[in-house]
Order: structure tokens, then C-alpha cells, then sequence
């Protein structure tokens, strides 16, 4: 399952990013997790990481009820493959 820290562009440590599927009738289903110190950002979709729009579906704490899009690209890094996010939340609970 892909899982990894989270940076933003300047390097500055910012959570854990991880990630599951589960099967679905059309393909899989993709769960991802973004968690940061003051909540977490839950998103999901189907498809790869290669620059597919997924949804924002909720969150806790500072992102309860987070509604929203992101785009995940892929490319080669150190150990592996690296992943950038591109989060817009367009609504939150309060």
C-alpha cells in the first residue's frame, strides 16, 4: 500500500499520506489518507496515481467535513515512486 510522509513544496514536514483499494464491480476503488496535526483529509476514486481527480469526502478535526478535489501525479524518487497532491477544499462543516 502506498504511505509516506508529507511535504509541501519547501520541504517543510507537514503528516503521513497512506492508501488502500478496495474491490469494486468496475475496478478498484482507491482510499486515500492525508493526516496532518490538526486532522485528517480523506479522499477517494478509482484509478491510478497518474494524474487522476479524486474526491475530498471528509476529514476530522481542523477538516471535519471537508468536501473537495485533489489531483495526484506520480514520478520516480529515491526509494521508489514520489507522489504530489494538489488539494482544494472548497467547504468544511464550520
Amino acid at each position: 500500500s502506498p504511505h509516506g510522509a508529507l511535504h509541501d513544496a519547501t520541504g517543510q514536514h507537514l503528516g503521513q499520506f497512506s492508501a488502500g483499494t478496495l474491490p469494486g464491480s468496475g475496478g478498484q476503488i482507491a482510499i486515500q489518507r492525508f493526516t496532518f496535526a490538526e486532522g485528517t483529509i480523506i479522499g477517494m476514486g478509482s484509478g491510478g496515481l497518474e494524474g487522476e481527480e479524486y474526491a475530498v469526502v471528509g476529514g476530522t478535526g481542523r477538516y471535519a467535513g471537508a468536501i473537495g478535489t485533489y489531483v495526484a501525479q506520480l514520478r520516480p524518487g529515491v526509494h521508489g515512486r514520489d507522489a504530489e497532491f494538489q488539494i482544494s477544499v472548497t467547504g468544511t462543516r464550520g
